[in-house]
């Protein structure tokens, strides 16, 4: 279908419209491509012509932008002629610049694929409002971070991923978390470093509540 078909204005719809794009999508690469064998993967992209409808910022509007995201089914598409299924995938477009903004996709998948690892987002999801900011590669990611390359429509954006932070890379056990409840001195290194050292130390402060402590120090080599 055309993209205005799956990219609603309406925002109550948007979901409908991104829920048929997936199903059309896997449809169709198994019928046309029968040599993929979708149980060889786990995890699918799906690329779509144009931007997307986060970085539009109006000028002009072009609502029937898809949204970038993480789709995952309660059901599933069967593929492989009955033989696997896919319940998920990343949905992205083919560029995320757009309105005279240079958008680079490498934040945006990075962000993306953490929900395929398990990830949740840590901005809020009613408001989208951030939380941890230029912390965390699942809330605001750098976003407002611009690069010059030198292009003529200026800084780029989204062009390095951020790091997890203390709780995502602990919650995939990327990390050991160390409890800390008394002593004078602690010593954490950093986060982004090769060492078997402390990185992330707990810190109770109630029976349902603790902090969790880290090092984002990235100048280790002073140059």
């Amino acid at each position: 279908q055309p993209m205005g078909y799956y990219g609603q204005c309406n925002f109550d719809s948007v979901v409908i419209g991104l829920e048929n794009y997936f199903v059309d999508c896997i449809n169709v690469a198994d019928s046309v491509s029968p040599q993929i064998v979708f149980s060889n993967y786990r995890s699918v992209f799906l690329f779509h012509a144009g931007s997307d409808r986060q970085n539009d910022i109006g000028f002009p509007e072009t609502c029937n932008d898809l949204f970038t995201g993480f789709i995952s089914f309660g059901d599933s598409v069967v593929v492989d002629s009955g033989a696997a299924f896919v319940r998920s995938a990343l949905l992205l477009p083919e560029t995320a610049s757009q309105d005279n903004r240079g958008t680079a996709l490498n934040a945006v998948i990075a962000h993306e694929f953490g929900h395929q690892l398990g990830l949740v987002d840590l901005y809020s999801t009613r408001n989208f409002l951030s939380q941890l900011g230029d912390f965390e590669l699942m809330d605001n990611n750098g976003f407002g971070t611009g690069i010059d390359f030198g292009f003529d429509v200026g800084q780029i954006f989204g062009a390095i991923p951020l790091y997890p932070s203390a709780w995502s890379r602990a919650h995939l056990g990327f990390v050991d978390v160390v409890d800390f409840r008394q002593d004078s001195d602690l010593r954490i290194v950093a986060a982004e470093v090769i060492s078997s050292g402390i990185k992330v130390a707990r810190v109770p402060i109630s029976e349902n509540e603790y902090y969790l402590l880290e090092n984002r120090i990235v100048e280790v080599d002073g140059k």
